[in-house]
């Protein structure tokens, strides 16, 4: 009975939508628009998106416990993906998901991890928190040239992200770029990050000035 009175409660709120969609297709990864959005996660109804985090995107999904409308939990984080592209806690879940599983895309998704980030890209490529997200998980994976380039894209967009600056320094890092890593690093303290491991990597390596 939830169910129901949740679908059409969210099928009245799509008509009033619908007159604003826009048809978008992102290659292999599938068409944006469908009856279920997509909206913007940063100005999205507070109506729709407490409805959908309520009933799918719960804390259980977003720790990846277990699912809450399904019986596994990708299937819920690509429910939320679909109504909100760029929803970022979603983005990092089916990320870390797929981790955990040794999988890609995991049980449940019908899009690979890279196709989830580039739905999101498409939909909003002035979103710097999904540029910023994508590079630390290409960070993570191991692929640190395709990790600078988002993240710098993110920078690009919000100078002022320590995070951003902190996970673009361990990239250059790793690519032995001391002196990228070093303004990177020092960018991130003078913001206020908090975490030393990269100015102790720096030291190691006689760099940190």
């Amino acid at each position: 009975m939830k169910l129901r009175i949740f679908a059409l409660v969210l099928g009245s709120l799509m008509l009033i939508h619908a007159a604003t969609s826009r048809s978008q297709v992102v290659s292999a990864c599938g068409q944006l628009t469908n009856e279920e959005g997509p909206f913007d996660y940063r100005n999205a109804p507070p109506k729709i998106l407490d409805l959908v985090q309520r009933y799918h995107f719960t804390e259980s999904v977003a720790t990846l416990a277990g699912g809450s409308t399904a019986s596994n939990v990708a299937a819920d984080i690509s429910y939320t993906l679909r109504w909100f592209p760029n929803h970022p806690r979603a983005l990092m879940a089916m990320a870390e998901l797929a981790r955990r599983e040794k999988k890609d895309p995991p049980k449940g998704s019908p899009y690979t991890v890279q196709c989830w980030f580039q739905r999101a890209i498409e939909f909003r490529p002035d979103d710097e928190k999904v540029r910023a997200i994508y590079g630390v998980t290409l960070l993570r994976d191991g692929k640190r040239s395709q990790a600078i380039e988002q993240l710098t894209k993110a920078l690009a967009m919000a100078p002022d992200d320590a995070n951003a600056h902190y996970n673009l320094g361990l990239a250059y890092f790793g690519d032995k770029r001391y002196e990228e890593a070093l303004a990177q690093a020092k960018a991130a303290y003078a913001l206020g990050f908090p975490l030393p491991g990269l100015r102790d990597m720096l030291k190691r390596e006689n760099q940190w000035k």
